[in-house]
Parts: structure tokens; sequence; C-alpha cells
């Protein structure tokens, strides 16, 4: 009994076996199945350096002028004539005549004094030689006996004349002064923010003639987010253009410092 379950199994593992294999064939034949090949990765390599980090920063801000003042004449004069570069928005250099003051009245003034001056000269000398034929009496009368007195030398009477030739002298530095600031320059290069005088005018030192600043050194206060803020340091650089002197483009500045307070409002922090 034993041995017909075997040959039974033995069969049905042959037909199995057969069955199987007609069952593959009739599907073609197997290809054997083989992945694509994979190209090398490229590896570059480099050696790091330790640099310091400037980060790029943008902010606006306003832009006032570190040396602005007003005009004013020196002495009292009459508008004669306005330079074209003396109105609102116009630029000039350190030196330019910008208004001109009517000039025959310093003339005046300055020939007066030269002749004040003449004259003063002309009475020490004649004081001097007063005072040398004095001494010369004393000195024939006296001999060398006993030295003159002052009233003798007429010593008074030269100081006088001395100290008003002095005074004279003066006079005619401040005439010679006067008709030089007839011309009123530019004290430095820069631009003028209005004019306040018309040709006509008669004009005092107290006589504001116009505003101006100069554009050589600019003051700039940009405001910067407590984040940007952090991210500087007191020699932190900046560079900009200008959008009112488009003349002043590509500048470069130089951080003072800041505020040290954050806006209540803006949260912002003022440089």
């Amino acid at each position: 009994m034993i041995t017909i379950i075997r040959i039974v199994l033995f069969v049905a593992l042959v037909f199995g076996g057969i069955m199987g294999y007609r069952a593959l064939s009739s599907k073609g034949e197997v290809k054997s199945f083989r992945p694509d090949r994979v190209a090398p990765l490229q590896v570059e390599t480099i050696h790091l350096r330790k640099q310091a980090y400037r980060p790029m920063i943008g902010g606006r801000g306003f832009v006032t002028s570190a040396q602005r003042g007003m005009l004013k004449p020196e002495f009292a004069g009459v508008v004669e004539s306005i330079a074209s570069n003396f109105d609102t928005g116009s630029s000039f250099e350190k030196g330019d005549i910008l208004l001109e003051l009517r000039k025959t009245d310093f003339t005046a003034d300055l020939a007066t004094a030269r002749a004040e001056l003449g004259r003063r000269q002309a009475e020490l000398v004649e004081e001097q030689a007063r005072r040398d034929v004095a001494l010369s009496a004393w000195e024939e009368v006296n001999g060398s006996r006993s030295a003159p007195s002052p009233l003798v030398a007429r010593e008074p009477q030269i100081q006088q004349i001395q100290a008003a030739l002095a005074a004279a002298e003066l006079r005619l530095a401040d005439a010679e002064r006067a008709l030089e600031s007839a011309s009123v320059r530019a004290p430095f290069s820069g631009r003028v923010i209005r004019r306040d005088v018309q040709i006509g005018e008669t004009v005092t030192p107290t006589t504001v003639l116009g505003e101006i600043f100069s554009d050589q050194a600019l003051r700039l206060e940009v405001e910067l987010s407590l984040s940007a803020f952090q991210q500087l340091d007191q020699e932190a650089s900046m560079a900009g253009d200008l959008v009112a002197l488009p003349d002043l483009a590509g500048w470069q500045a130089k951080m003072l410092g800041s505020s040290g307070q954050l806006s209540g409002r803006s949260r912002m922090v003022t440089l």
C-alpha cells in the first residue's frame, strides 16, 4: 500500500513538472534583467577660511548739512548787483562773489581815511621838529647840567599826535576792508537755500542776505529696524545716492553713532 502511494506521488510530480515547463515555454523566452550602469559622482573640495561678513543693509533717511548759516554783510550799503548763482537751489564755490554793494560810498570813506592818515603823519613830523628846536634851545641855555623836562621835550604833544596817528591807521584799515567786503563772497562751497534781498535794498550788518549750506560735509539720519541695527558696528561704512542732489550720487559715509533709543511708535533705531 505504501509503495503504491509513493508511485502515485512520483507520477504527480513528474506530470506537474512537464505541465509547468510547457506553460513557460508557451510564453516565450525569459530575458534576464540587468540594471543600467550608474555614472560616478563628481566631487570637488575647497579649503574654508574664516573671514568677516559685511551685511548689506538698506534704509532711508534725511540729509542735513554739517555747515549751514545765514549770509550777512560786514558793512552797511546798498545792493548794486546779485550773482546768477545766488538764487534758491543754485550751487557756488568758495570765494565766489554772490552779491555786490555799491562801492562809491566805500571809496569815499577810503579817500577820507587816507587823507586823515596823511594829516596825522604831517602833524607828527611837525611836532618832532618843534621838539628838536626846543631841545636845542635848552642845551644852549643850560648845557649838560640837567636833562630837559618832558614838557620842554614836548612829549605830551607828541604822544597825543601818535595816538591820533594810530587811530587814523585803524580807520584806513577799516575803510580798505569795507571796500573789499563790498563784494560779498561765499565762505565755503555749497548751495543756496533761499535769497532774502533784491537789487537796490539798503542792508546793514544785521540784515540776512540769504541762507546757505555746505554740500561738502553732510549728515545723514537713517532709521533701521532693531535686527538690522544689531548687525552694525561703530566702524560701519555707508554708501548711497541723494535723490535731492543728483550730482552727489555714489557718496561714501561713516557711521558716527546712534541715538541709543528705540522709537516707541516705529520701533526703529535712528543712526
